[in-house]
């Protein structure tokens, strides 16, 4: 069994404590790394949680705190103690498990470590692409008619397309339209179209046109749709939080997914940095309330224009070439498009 691993166990007592990695007192000054005033003492890691989670219960910036620890992120699974212990000017988290075991052959469950952050939050938009670009539009394959000659097709109906020249290793479609095109606020240059996500289609034959058989459908669909081969879209957990090494003055919110006009915590925004811009799975940003908007000086009969405020954090889980997907991990304040992104 694959999921199991049989073992004799000899120990009346197993205490096992995993290495730790410290945060000294000059990394948390200069990460804004705070202890929780009410932290517990220790916490023992549930199935469920994510390692941003276990660290929260600490720190008020789990998300600094992991950039700390860099590539050396410690594991953690379910079961797991974890302590902050005081050693006088650093901090140290340590984990381990005081399991009281008696000799006897056991069964025990193969465990998987506690992931960074909340992969369901973001699985759609890992597995299905939600953002295109213009050369990728005009690339795509497109449909001219379905065989029932409906006026719109759903799952079950065949579909003939056309422009799939390019994918004839494919086997495997995602069907899209053109929605909203991303741009940053002062510019027209558009970076990327949003691409609402219709269905799921089946080559059948591949002749011209292509005959697809429309295997799920959120949408109806019609003819123009486009088809983007399916390809393989994973999610690699052992990612590390980091800070980028630079990021322009412009960088900013451009839209939200789902379209609410204010954001808060684990929901999925969209940056106007990509992979052009040196952007990596992984980096976390700060984030800034911009437009806060002006008072008068009665002293000095001057209008002053009011400081941008921060709102929170966020986390980049897919880069684009030219625009980011990025989860919000923290939001202390209303955050709104085109709010600045800065260093954290």
């Amino acid at each position: 069994m694959r999921n199991t691993i049989f073992a004799v166990i000899l120990i009346a007592y197993l205490n096992v404590f995993a290495e730790s990695s410290p945060i000294s007192s000059s990394m948390l000054n200069l990460g804004k790394v705070e202890l929780l005033a009410n932290h517990p003492e220790k916490y023992i890691v549930a199935t469920g949680d994510t390692f941003l989670d276990v660290v929260g219960l600490f720190v008020t910036d789990p998300l600094i705190a992991t950039q700390i620890w860099g590539q050396n992120l410690p594991e953690v699974f379910p079961g797991d103690m974890v302590a902050l212990v005081n050693q006088g000017q650093s901090l140290q988290i340590k984990r381990g498990r005081l399991v009281k075991l008696s000799p006897d052959i056991r069964v025990l469950p193969q465990k998987h470590k506690i992931p960074v952050i909340p992969t369901e939050t973001i699985q759609q938009f890992l597995n299905r692409p939600r953002i295109v670009t213009q050369d990728e539009i005009e690339l795509s394959g497109y449909i001219i008619a379905n065989a029932e000659q409906k006026l719109l097709a759903s799952t079950g109906d065949q579909i003939y397309v056309r422009g799939l020249d390019g994918f004839s290793d494919e086997n495997e479609y995602v069907i899209v339209r053109e929605g909203t095109a991303y741009h940053s606020e002062d510019s027209d240059d558009i970076l990327a179209y949003e691409a609402i996500y219709l269905g799921d289609a089946k080559v059948i034959t591949f002749d011209d046109p292509v005959t697809l058989l429309i295997t799920a459908a959120n949408h109806e669909i019609r003819d123009g749709d486009r088809l983007l081969p399916l390809g393989e879209r994973s999610f690699n957990e052992d990612f590390y939080p980091h800070a980028p090494q630079f990021l322009d003055d412009d960088a900013q919110i451009i839209a939200v997914v789902d379209g609410v006009s204010r954001i808060g915590q684990y929901q999925v925004v969209v940056l106007n940095k990509g992979l052009e811009d040196n952007i990596e799975v992984g980096h976390i940003v700060g984030i800034e309330n911009r437009n806060q908007g002006q008072i008068e000086d009665d002293v000095d009969n001057e209008t002053v224009i009011l400081p941008n405020r921060y709102a929170g954090i966020a986390m980049i889980f897919k880069p684009f070439d030219r625009i980011s997907y990025a989860l919000i991990m923290k939001a202390t304040l209303p955050i709104r498009i085109y709010d600045k992104v800065t260093q954290p």
